[in-house]
């Protein structure tokens, strides 16, 4: 996947070749196996890489973020950061259809497990864990702080904790509504929706694991006047002064 999104600019200009090249009696055909290719090394492409993310709190200080959400998932508007205990979600930047979208599929979870209505209620709340309620000055701000990027490994950033970043798959299902509601439901102890919710044991596992902390949906470390006592490594550090700062870390 890697190797094809690399190669995915010289792809797509190989397949318009193609078309401009083959006969007329061909084109159709050859049009239609072209549209089913850029398709799927467009899919390849979305899926690949992991994402990094700057908030900005100074000139020179501020905290990064990586996770291996794919580049599709790469996106201010659904970002997930982290809060202690917990990895909590909406806490960036969420747009009203999202969060409806949510809580659309939370109320149709609740209507076949009525045993999830408390911990619907809890993913649905505005205050914890929930959605972050902005005004449009707040939301300009959070875009203006925050900086977004995809790049190959986390691990290259040489953090204490990327051994424990749940995959990109992993990352998908831990914050869907499904994956939301379940480990609401394990960290608020709702074993009976726990329990009723259709997962598989790998999901079961993996929700129970995040919930302890044994695995993190993101690093995240300090720089600047913010540093102590997580200090980012200089990997880290030159990651953010790429695409998010002027002066020294």
């Amino acid at each position: 996947m890697k190797a094809i999104a690399k190669k995915l600019p010289s792809l797509l200009l190989a397949a318009l070749f193609l078309i401009s090249c083959a006969p007329r009696a061909q084109q159709s055909e050859v049009h239609t196996e072209t549209a089913a290719f850029l398709t799927l090394a467009g899919m390849a492409y979305l899926d690949s890489g992991n994402c990094v993310r700057s908030y900005r709190l100074a000139a020179n200080s501020g905290q990064l973020y990586c996770s291996r959400a794919p580049r599709s998932l790469c996106l201010a508007e659904q970002a997930f950061f982290t809060l202690s205990p917990l990895t909590i979600y909406g806490r960036v930047q969420v747009p009203k259809a999202v969060q409806d979208r949510y809580r659309a599929e939370w109320a149709y979870f609740v209507s076949d497990f009525s045993t999830c209505a408390t911990s619907s209620a809890a993913a649905t709340s505005l205050s914890y864990p929930g959605f972050k309620v902005q005004t449009t000055s707040q939301a300009g701000d959070s875009l203006t702080r925050f900086s977004f990027n995809t790049i190959e490994n986390c691990s290259a950033l040489n953090n204490g904790n990327a051994g424990k970043l749940v995959t990109a798959r992993q990352y998908k299902f831990l914050t869907s509504p499904k994956g939301v509601l379940a480990w609401q439901a394990k960290l608020l102890g709702q074993t009976a929706c726990f329990a009723a919710l259709p997962m598989s044991d790998e999901e079961r596992q993996l929700v129970t694991d995040y919930v302890s902390g044994a695995v993190i949906l993101e690093t995240a470390c300090n720089y600047g006047t913010s540093a102590a006592p997580n200090n980012c490594t200089t990997a880290e550090k030159a990651q953010a002064y790429s695409f998010d700062f002027t002066g020294a870390l």
